[in-house]
């Protein structure tokens, strides 16, 4: 059923009733009905003062589709560099094709291409999010992607070329159970003092995904931060060259992971990729390249190398571990 969503292409595909048709960027998006169908425009060069550089919305019960969109050096004041929605359980919010490229926020707030607050379902697909950080140097960037609550959705999502210098390039507060991310790829983003990737509540499941050459500062443990009881499952994920103390830092919580990926470059200080786990990672198996929805999953049978394959694990964690 998920799938369903990659082929839709109009407001009434996803929600019903009346809406606002937006098919022109000129300037900044501010909702003033709770209906909107942002499409095939641009948004470019945008500063304001606030939240949301290009799209603004803080409604109860708000609806809104964004498809085939372009969002290009848009900056806000506050969250959400490019695009700001705040909602209740009612609100929903889809992006279908969106590059969003030198967004961000000139102040110590999150979101530096997209905050969503309180929506029933965030879904996301088709988009690619790169070099996403402030115009203003030395305020602490807190993540480039930031959804809360709401069942999320991801699938042929791309982050790139972000930094982050407090919290995580990509941070999931969801308290759904139902939380899906596919055939996506976080590469080369660097957070400086925080982990990668965060999960707080919530049940994510990440399939056939890469997790690529990304870096971190001194002050931060992991690429992966499990935490708040988060249940995290990663599933035929690949994870080369990123550079971190550990891999994985669940401090509580549930972490599954089955059928990943681990090259056999990559160097972790800590003694095993896994933060909790001192097992030795001593099978070697043939793989090419990372493999993702764009390129079919396809892996040549030419030019391969040793890569070391995570064991699968399962473990529970109720505490914290020192």
């Amino acid at each position: 059923m998920n799938s369903f969503f990659l082929l839709l292409s109009h407001f009434n595909d996803y929600f019903s009733g009346s809406f606002s048709d937006v098919n022109s960027g000129v300037s900044r998006v501010v909702f003033s009905s709770d209906k909107y169908w942002i499409h095939d425009c641009s948004f470019v060069g945008l500063e304001i003062s606030g939240n949301g550089g290009s799209i603004y919305c803080s409604r109860n019960g708000a609806l809104f589709v964004c498809e085939n969109v372009l969002v290009l050096s848009c900056f806000s004041s506050n969250s959400g560099g490019a695009i700001y929605f705040q909602t209740d359980s009612s609100g929903s919010i889809v992006l279908n094709r969106v590059c969003g490229y030198r967004c961000g926020t000139n102040s110590n707030t999150r979101g530096q291409f997209i905050n969503v607050q309180n929506s029933n379902m965030i879904n996301i697909t088709k988009t690619s999010v790169a070099f996403c950080s402030p115009s203003t140097v030395g305020y602490e960037k807190e993540t480039s992607i930031y959804l809360v609550q709401g069942i999320i959705y991801m699938a042929n999502f791309n982050l790139s070329y972000s930094q982050n210098y407090k919290y995580s390039s990509m941070n999931f507060e969801s308290s759904s159970t139902k939380n899906f991310i596919e055939f996506s790829s976080i590469v080369s983003n660097c957070a400086v003092n925080c982990n990668q990737i965060t999960f707080y509540t919530g049940t994510y499941s990440l399939q056939k995904s890469n997790i690529v050459n990304n870096t971190q500062g001194p002050t931060s443990n992991s690429v992966i931060y499990n935490y708040n009881g988060a249940t995290t499952e990663f599933l035929e994920c690949v994870f080369f060259q990123n550079s971190n103390q550990y891999l994985f830092e669940a401090i509580s919580g549930v972490l599954k992971i089955t059928s990943c990926w681990l090259d056999s470059t990559s160097s972790y200080p800590g003694r095993s990729p896994i933060f909790y786990d001192s097992r030795s990672y001593s099978s070697t198996h043939n793989i090419n390249h990372p493999a993702n929805a764009i390129c079919n999953g396809d892996q040549p049978k030419t030019n391969s190398y040793n890569n070391k394959q995570l064991p699968s694990v399962f473990v529970l964690l109720s505490v914290i571990i020192c």
